[in-house]
């Protein structure tokens, strides 16, 4: 009877034991269930956040060579316009000389 009772009393504790370990099994792995949740959703922004950043250069690189262009077309421009005032300063010069040569023929 006395050897009953104490195994009993092991079989009692070796239940709650196993119980306690089951009860640590399911908490590890909702645990992990949640971890990979977490990591997937790390994962999903990481990949979101990459994406963004291809769109970022893409967008920059596209900008600088729209820049390049209107800085081209401007300069081109300026030039076109620099010639033309070339142009009509030389032909005011030669108008002001004409003008001067025929008061002096006049007077």
């Amino acid at each position: 009877s006395d050897k009953n009772s104490q195994l009993l009393e092991q079989l009692t504790t070796a239940e709650g034991q196993m119980d306690a370990a089951q009860r640590d099994a399911a908490a590890l792995r909702d645990s992990e269930a949640r971890l990979k949740l977490e990591i997937d959703a790390v994962e999903a922004e990481r990949l979101r956040l990459e994406n963004n950043l291809t769109d970022m250069q893409k967008l920059k690189a596209d900008n600088q060579k729209l820049v390049r262009s209107e800085v081209t077309r401007l300069t081109q421009t300026v030039l076109a316009t620099s010639d033309k005032n070339s142009q009509l300063l030389e032909q005011l010069t030669t108008a002001e000389g004409q003008m001067d040569a025929a008061q002096r023929d006049a007077a």
